[in-house]
């Protein structure tokens, strides 16, 4: 099926490309820091797509037609099944969570993936649901160096970190039925974050 819809569309003359969530309104909710993760694909060549203005004809087109495909980890990656086989990727991971259907989507496409950690985890968090902190950290600059790509400038990720509690007990205290999280009190958490953040 999706090699049916790939070959009925012609692939687009980007050879690089980053697919972007930084204009995307439940990212902006829930995850900060990428806009610098965004500013080295950039200077490294790569063109920025924001996925969600464009038709599903042209993300296709897109995806079909490149060589090299950045994203950060989470739904945007899976495109990749309507990529060529053996197709680069750079998955930029934005938790410690490993998101096992990736897996599977880089095996049936031949896709080579390079995995990079570039988060600050404090808390324990859900695939879905966050709230992220990305950051440009040594990770990545240690792959820029490696791949002779522009050095990045590292990022001070503590200018989020009040962003970070505040949201973290907004989201998790909407979902206070799972009161309990690898045996973590969320309920003893969010009023925590709650009593740090009112000052």
């Amino acid at each position: 099926m999706y090699n049916k819809i790939r070959n009925s569309v012609k692939p687009a003359n980007y050879k690089k490309v980053y697919f972007s969530r930084c204009r995307f309104p439940d990212a902006l909710y829930k995850e900060r820091g990428e806009k610098e993760i965004e500013k080295f694909f950039k200077k490294n060549g790569y063109k920025i797509i924001y996925p969600e203005q464009l038709s599903i004809d042209e993300q296709i087109s897109i995806i079909k037609g490149c060589k090299h495909f950045a994203a950060v980890s989470g739904t945007l990656p899976h495109n990749l099944l309507f990529a060529e086989e053996h197709t680069h990727a750079i998955i930029i991971n934005k938790t410690y969570i490993h998101n096992n259907f990736q897996d599977m989507i880089n095996e049936i496409r031949k896709i080579k993936a390079d995995y990079i950690d570039c988060h600050l985890s404090l808390l324990p968090v859900t695939l879905g649901y966050g709230p992220f902190i990305l950051m440009v950290n040594d990770n990545l600059i240690r792959y820029a160096e490696k791949h002779s790509m522009k050095r990045p400038k590292k990022s001070n990720p503590n200018e989020y970190l009040h962003w970070y509690l505040k949201t973290w007990a907004e989201i998790h205290e909407k979902k206070l039925e799972n009161k309990k999280m690898n045996d973590i009190d969320v309920e003893f958490l969010i009023k925590l974050m709650r009593y740090y953040t009112s000052k």
